[in-house]
C-alpha cells in the first residue's frame, strides 16, 4: 500500500479516484492501481502544469492526469493559470529575405490576452517560458516556393490560441 496525497490548487479544485471511486488526500492505495486526478479550474482558468513529487510532469496540460501502476508514495499538485484568450503581433519580425536566408524572429513581440482582461507583451526570446511556439521557427532556411507570401503562426500550447505575422517576402 502506498500513500497518495494531493493539495487543492488556487483557482479551482482537484479530486482523485481509484477504480472510479473518489479517494481523499492521504489515502492508502494498493500497489499496481491507477490513480486518476481531475482538476476543475474556476471559470477563466486552465491547467498550466502537473507536478509529481515536486517535479513537473512534462507534456501534461489536460484536466486529468493518471498515475499508472502505483509503485511509490506520490504527491500530486496541479497549477491553474488564467486562460490565454488571444494572441496578436505587436512588433513584426524581419519579413523580407533572400532565398536561403534563415528566418530571424529576434524582433518579434506578441501580446497575450488573458481571460481576466489583462494582457502581456512577450518577446520571441521568452516564447519558451510562455508556452508559445512559432511555425516556421527561427533558423528555418527560407525558400521562395515554400515560404514566399506565407505567415509565421504563433501558437499558445495550453489554449491553442493562434496569432500570425505579416506575410514573408522571399526573393531569389
Amino acid at each position: 500500500t502506498y500513500t497518495v496525497t494531493f493539495s487543492q490548487p488556487d483557482n479551482g479544485s482537484l479530486t482523485a479516484a481509484v477504480d472510479g471511486d473518489p479517494i481523499d488526500s492521504g489515502a492508502g492505495v494498493e500497489a499496481g492501481k491507477d490513480v486518476v486526478f481531475t482538476a476543475d479550474p474556476d471559470p477563466g482558468y486552465e491547467v498550466s502544469s502537473w507536478t509529481l513529487n515536486g517535479s513537473i510532469v512534462e507534456g501534461e496540460e489536460d484536466v486529468t492526469y493518471t498515475y499508472e501502476d502505483l509503485d511509490q508514495d506520490i504527491e500530486v499538485e496541479v497549477v491553474l493559470e488564467l486562460e490565454v484568450t488571444g494572441i496578436s503581433v505587436t512588433t513584426q519580425p524581419m519579413l523580407e529575405y533572400n532565398e536561403g536566408d534563415e528566418l530571424d524572429l529576434s524582433d518579434l513581440v506578441v501580446e497575450l490576452s488573458w481571460s481576466d482582461g489583462t494582457s502581456e507583451q512577450v518577446n520571441y526570446a521568452d516564447f519558451g517560458d510562455n508556452d508559445l511556439a512559432a511555425d516556421p521557427d527561427a533558423g528555418t532556411v527560407l525558400t521562395v516556393e515554400e515560404h514566399d507570401g506565407e505567415t509565421v503562426t504563433i501558437t499558445h500550447g495550453a489554449s491553442g490560441e493562434k496569432g500570425e505575422t505579416g506575410p514573408l517576402v522571399v526573393d531569389n
